[in-house]
């Protein structure tokens, strides 16, 4: 409401507003888009538009969503379900973002070699993904069986995702590079920045750095004017990078504009129809006046999430029940096996418990509607499970008789 009025102006210098202020305040001014009348239909029968294979969860939700337009800013999770159970909630969705993001970047049943992101490089230590397929000539070439239109039409998808993300700070899981957030938010006109490739590419950034400190010698190298594009399937496109770069060499005189249009071809040329494709699914949900009030950073935050599970943190955003307090024998058998617990077993833990590997901007802090609670359930049994509610973020612990017991169960 003072973005509205007195503090205005501090809509000119966003970056003075905190994250969560922003997407508030986004959400508070983003209309509804008006969808195609067989969504409407599905509401009035009190049935869900989605209806979802937990095997096939992105290709699903593609299909079904792609006849019936961009998602409502409203809540998404009363209109989802998985086949055959009849769950509804928070915690159905973020389990459902996260077998998304797993199958973007994995081989999808119809299209087994081509998964929608890709790592945006072979380096196996990239934490980064870019949108598949390749940008030249004004078409977009794919790997394998896939059709260009479907692809275009799937990334579109993928963009109204991402832009419900923004509006709800639900984190999809998904990383996209430095540079893909950069043309995503600044457009297709954006200068590409050496330190994006940096991030993106380390091995070929120290590369190109190596070339660029070589006072002579560069005619040895027998460089020219192309760069290589590595598929799928592992084989390689050579794409020039001038027209007629594959017979011009690069030599002393002409080593800076090489690495020039060569920065420009992996950071924006490259990516340019499918970012495009991402971009126009956003406006669908989000105008790009919404958009524009957060940095490149912020936004892939917002579609990341934050995986580092700090269980001091965690600790420190922990309500209980069940007669248990922060004091309890159990409570402190049960932090004693999340301290033992090692980075992926802590992710799987959050995901048991909420739906979600993944925690939102903010933190435990922002964990909603509910913060994490441990309750003690059940009788006293060493043979019995851990539950959870995750629509609640809800564990419930049977009370063990030992901190051994807790920790193999959980």
């Amino acid at each position: 409401e003072l973005l509205d009025g007195p503090l205005a102006f501090l809509l000119r210098e966003p970056a003075a507003i905190d994250l969560d202020i922003k997407t508030a305040y986004v959400q508070r001014h983003t209309q509804c888009p008006q969808h195609a009348p067989g969504f409407t239909a599905f509401l009035e029968l009190g049935e869900s538009p989605y209806v979802v294979r937990r095997q096939q969860a992105w290709q699903d939700f593609y299909e079904l969503a792609a006849p019936l337009g961009p998602l409502s800013t409203e809540e998404l999770w009363p209109l989802l379900r998985f086949e055959g159970e009849v769950a509804q909630g928070p915690g159905v969705e973020r389990e459902f973002f996260d077998l998304v993001a797993q199958q973007l970047q994995r081989a999808d049943p119809r299209l087994p070699e081509s998964p929608l992101l890709v790592p945006a490089t072979t380096d196996q230590a990239c934490r980064y993904v870019v949108p598949r397929g390749l940008s030249v000539g004004g078409r977009l070439e794919c790997d394998g069986a896939a059709r260009e239109d479907e692809v275009r039409a799937q990334l579109r998808c993928l963009g109204w995702l991402l832009g419900y993300s923004v509006l709800h700070a639900r984190p999809l899981g998904v990383n996209l590079a430095p540079h893909v957030l950069s043309l995503t938010l600044l457009g297709l006109g954006a200068a590409p920045s050496a330190e994006d490739l940096e991030a993106a590419d380390p091995q070929h950034h120290r590369s190109r750095e190596a070339l660029r400190g070589m006072a002579a010698g560069v005619e040895e190298l027998c460089l020219n004017f192309t760069a290589d594009h590595q598929r799928l399937d592992g084989t390689m496109r050579e794409v020039e990078l001038i027209p007629g770069g594959a017979a011009e060499a690069v030599g002393p005189s002409s080593l800076a504009r090489y690495l020039e249009v060569d920065l420009d071809w992996r950071l924006r040329g490259r990516h340019m129809l499918q970012v495009a494709q991402l971009k126009r699914g956003l406006d669908d949900v989000l105008p790009s006046a919404m958009l524009n009030l957060f940095s490149a950073q912020e936004l892939g935050l917002l579609w990341s999430g934050v995986p580092d599970l700090q269980p001091s943190a965690w600790r420190a955003h922990t309500q209980y029940g069940g007669g248990l307090s922060e004091s309890s024998r159990e409570v402190e058998w049960f932090w004693e096996a999340v301290e033992h617990m090692s980075k992926d077993e802590r992710a799987l833990l959050l995901k048991f418990t909420t739906g979600a590997s993944r925690l939102p901007p903010g933190g435990f802090a922002a964990l909603g509607p509910s913060p994490f609670t441990v309750s003690k359930h059940g009788g006293s049994s060493d043979a019995s499970l851990p539950t959870a509610a995750t629509c609640m973020n809800l564990l419930r612990l049977p009370p063990y008789r030992s901190r051994e017991s807790l920790e193999e169960k959980l």
